[in-house]
């Protein structure tokens, strides 16, 4: 197979994928780039969630204003409640959503 440059299309996405990279690693490597990710955000999902579950009648009118409110009653830590059980879902999420996706798209790449 001829190397090309990887340009973002459908058609040079299976060059994205190193054929070296086994299953077990692509699963590693999902794993932890999961933890990573939940790792960054959690604390703006935390926000959300808050955001989401207020009522109407609430005088956080913002994410700025629920942030403040939310350090203000808590500190830090209240930014990372369920932090532990999350980052520990993530891991074996990823690592089974990724391979199934990168599998599927080399079929569908293959069966074209």
């Amino acid at each position: 197979r001829e190397q090309q440059e990887f340009d973002g299309t459908v058609a040079s996405i299976d060059m994205a994928i190193p054929p070296s990279i086994t299953i077990a690693e692509r699963m590693a490597c999902a794993a932890l780039s999961g933890m990573a990710c939940w790792s960054f955000i959690f604390p703006m999902d935390v926000i959300r969630s808050k955001m989401y579950a207020q009522t109407l009648s609430s005088p956080q009118t913002s994410a700025w204003d629920m942030t403040m409110s939310t350090y203000q009653k808590g500190g830090l830590r209240s930014f990372y409640r369920g932090y532990c059980i999350t980052v520990l879902r993530a891991g074996p999420v990823a690592a089974a959503v990724l391979p199934v996706y990168d599998m599927t798209l080399e079929w569908l790449m293959k069966n074209e």
